[in-house]
């Protein structure tokens, strides 16, 4: 929502064994490719239009991905600036 000043976001939430996976999927600005391999790193934030209006310490992502891999699971993104992105947290059915 941060990043989606206008357009919407959607969570769906579908059986894709062996996982459970919910998708956000959002209209906002989206992400460059060039950005992508350090999304996910602690304490950066993207270069934006919005960084100047929005406060951040650049770990939310970072620390959504560790929760993800504590549960033996993952988060994939799929973005295209100036039209959104999808985040993808996927988490196994059987846990140890």
């Amino acid at each position: 929502i941060k990043f989606t000043p206008q357009g919407s976001v959607t969570l769906s939430v579908t059986l894709c064994p062996p996982h459970l996976c919910f998708a956000v999927r959002d209209t906002g600005i989206g992400i460059a490719a060039a950005d992508l391999d350090t999304l996910f790193q602690p304490f950066r934030q993207l270069h934006t239009p919005f960084n100047a209006t929005q406060a951040g310490t650049g770990l939310g992502l970072a620390l959504s991905q560790k929760l993800a891999q504590l549960h033996q699971g993952d988060i994939q993104v799929e973005s295209t600036p100036n039209q959104g992105s999808c985040f993808t947290l996927r988490l196994p059915l059987d846990q140890p």
